[in-house]
């Protein structure tokens, strides 16, 4: 494990939260890269709080600013997709089920959920248990190959920040068109 004081957890929380705010970088890199750095159980706590956090921040803004802010980050045709499969009458059982798998809709999820009536604590509460076995997998496969993983790791989350930038000026060179299809 590799001291880097406060910081370090601050600022790999303040990447989950963007990368899962900011549709469609991956996150699960990142678990990997968080057990290398920060060790098994602090990879995973500072995972799970980035994860929950970012959920919950486009969660809210789907709630705040709704349908016309949301469609600005994910399509139409990928909301109603997630809408037709997760039922409101079990909305909260089908946002813990989608986060025990890596799928490339947590983001998505997380903004149809704020579209819907479902509470903010039933939501918090399904993706933060829904979250667990995919991030103790992950932190522990970095942990475990640590050692191995550290040049790759680096390099993962370089290309993360990097993809950062890309899908900033994809979206500005589209005047507002939908990063996903």
């Amino acid at each position: 494990m590799l001291d880097v004081g406060i910081w370090g957890p601050i600022a790999y929380i303040g990447i989950m939260v963007l990368a899962i705010v900011v549709s469609p970088i991956p996150s699960s890199p990142l678990a990997i890269f968080a057990g290398t750095i920060f060790g098994f159980w602090f990879g995973a706590l500072w995972t799970m709080i980035g994860a929950t956090l970012g959920a919950m921040v486009a969660f809210y803004l789907a709630r705040v600013f709704g349908r016309p802010l949301v469609v600005k980050f994910v399509s139409e045709k990928k909301l109603r997709e997630v809408e037709e499969r997760f039922p409101e009458k079990h909305l909260a059982w089908g946002i813990f089920i989608s986060r025990l798998f890596p799928t490339p809709f947590f983001d998505v999820v997380s903004y149809a959920a704020g579209l819907t009536r479902v509470s903010a604590r039933a939501f918090f509460i399904a993706t933060m248990f829904g979250l667990v076995p995919l991030v103790f997998l992950f932190t522990y496969f970095g942990r475990v190959f640590g050692g191995n993983l550290l040049g790759i790791s680096t390099v993962v989350i370089f290309v993360t920040l990097a993809l950062f930038v890309v899908a900033g000026v994809v979206y500005k060179s589209k005047k507002g068109k939908k990063l996903i299809k």
